[in-house]
């Protein structure tokens, strides 16, 4: 999988919910699948996905911090594409009105 994940040449953002779901307690007392769960592993498998695709791996403690992780997401897409936009000085009819699209 992490071969196809460096092949892509898509960086994948990953927020991770593990602290999240293990600081979550359990009034039951009953075992929950979540408590069977290699935690250090997951996260471990995580980081290198983000990793060898160029994203970024997210632990946040709790979820008032995920608006700041949006946050950092949206400033790093910004920075890593551009859209540039190309005008024409003759425009057919389908075009804007403007004679300009957008072109990747």
């Amino acid at each position: 999988m992490l071969e196809a994940v460096k092949k892509s040449d898509a960086p994948i953002y990953i927020i991770g919910f593990a602290r999240i779901i293990q600081s979550t307690p359990n009034p039951s007392g009953i075992d929950v699948p979540s408590v069977k769960i290699d935690w250090k592993r997951v996260n471990h498998d995580l980081s290198e996905i983000a990793k060898r695709s160029g994203g970024r791996l997210y632990l946040p403690e709790n979820t008032s911090h995920l608006s700041v992780l949006y946050d950092d997401i949206l400033e790093n897409l910004k920075v890593r594409y551009v859209i540039k936009v190309q005008i024409f000085k003759q425009c057919r009819p389908e075009f804007t009105p403007q004679g300009s699209r957008v072109v990747g």
